[in-house]
């Protein structure tokens, strides 16, 4: 792209976003990778009502260890990593039991507990009376819990009626008995292009979530997420803050039985850069490590952090960054400057 057409660019992707942000206040900060890539930031200087849990600047750093036999728990992993997360996250099946000893540990440690409910079989229906006794369960605790309410994948074949009614009634049981939720609706990132139309409206979620299993493909390099990443959070940034409710990134995959640590530990620090440096909407982000070895099938990955010494190192140092938080600091209800990324390729 020539240096006049780079400017052109420019100009017109600044015009559309005043045209969309009008008449508030819009400034524009103009920054390039190559001549192909263009990335407008703009920002709106006005207050925003903040989200429950939402940190003014920065993002909460999270974990969730269910799955990660190297590791005894988050006081392990704190210790591993250098870092203290302020965030626990745990799962469990709908009507299934709760998850009692994670929200004991996180109530202790003094951290939220992201508590991520998968739907039941596909022979057994949804359970309305079961989501209201949980919430009033949940309610009882004094523990900041997220509630990610079924996410959203094509492998469940979720239909979309089914789906959003299922939501609702339970985002509407747990605002009526747990003040001290917060409703997280989530999808898996190799399926936003049709998430859409499994999305429950803003009246109904807090948060939006996105789930990114980055694992190696055949040739040795990492599926890239990126695009689909990007659409998801330019699709919802203006309405709440995001969070990346799992994050995994394969340093071994049965697909060719080779170990890359070096490629991961790098795709870890670019990403995690990639937060602070683009991303600002972005206020959570939750590693999902495990090792599927033990599991029948193909395309078994290992992803933990503990696992492999240069993977560790790498996101230690990542999280090093002041950018990352290990608890949700006491600021004021409003946020003064909300940033909006734009990208021209």
């Amino acid at each position: 792209m020539s240096g006049c057409m780079v400017h052109r660019e420019i100009n017109r992707i600044l015009e559309d976003a005043r045209a969309v942000f009008a008449p508030q206040n819009v400034s524009g900060e103009i920054s390039r990778d190559d001549d192909a890539h263009i990335r407008v930031t703009l920002a709106e200087h006005h207050g925003i009502p903040r989200a429950p849990l939402e940190p003014g600047q920065g993002a909460l750093l999270g974990v969730n260890l269910t799955r990660d036999r190297r590791v005894s728990g988050i006081v392990a992993f704190d210790y591993l990593t250098g870092r203290d997360h302020a965030i626990l996250a745990t799962s469990m099946t709908a009507g299934g039991e709760t998850p009692i000893n994670d929200i004991l540990t996180a109530r202790l440690l003094g951290r939220k507990l992201l508590l991520t409910i998968y739907p039941p079989e596909q022979d057994q229906p949804f359970d309305e009376a079961a989501i209201h006794a949980l919430a009033i369960e949940i309610g009882r605790h004094d523990l900041p819990v997220f509630i990610n309410f079924f996410p959203f994948s094509r492998e469940y074949n979720f239909n979309s009626y089914g789906y959003l009614n299922a939501f609702r009634t339970a985002a509407r049981a747990f605002r009526q008995y747990a003040e001290n939720v917060v409703i997280v609706w989530s999808v898996n990132v190799w399926d936003v292009d049709v998430s859409g139309n499994f999305f429950p409206g803003y009246e109904y979620v807090d948060w939006a979530g996105i789930s990114i299993n980055a694992h190696i493909q055949r040739g040795g390099r990492l599926a890239d997420f990126a695009p689909h990443l990007e659409s998801f959070v330019l699709t919802h940034q203006e309405r709440v803050p995001i969070m990346i409710t799992a994050l995994s990134i394969s340093h071994f995959s049965s697909i060719d039985g080779t170990y890359r640590s070096y490629q991961a530990a790098e795709a870890l620090r670019n990403f995690y850069h990639s937060l602070e440096a683009f991303w600002p909407r972005i206020k959570a982000v939750v590693y999902f490590g495990y090792n599927d070895l033990e599991r029948a099938g193909a395309n078994r990955n290992i992803t933990s952090i503990a696992a492999d010494p240069a993977v560790t190192a790498a996101y230690k140092l990542a999280v090093t960054a002041d950018h990352f938080l290990s608890e949700l600091p006491v600021s004021e209800s409003e946020i003064s400057v909300q940033y909006v990324s734009v990208v021209s390729k």
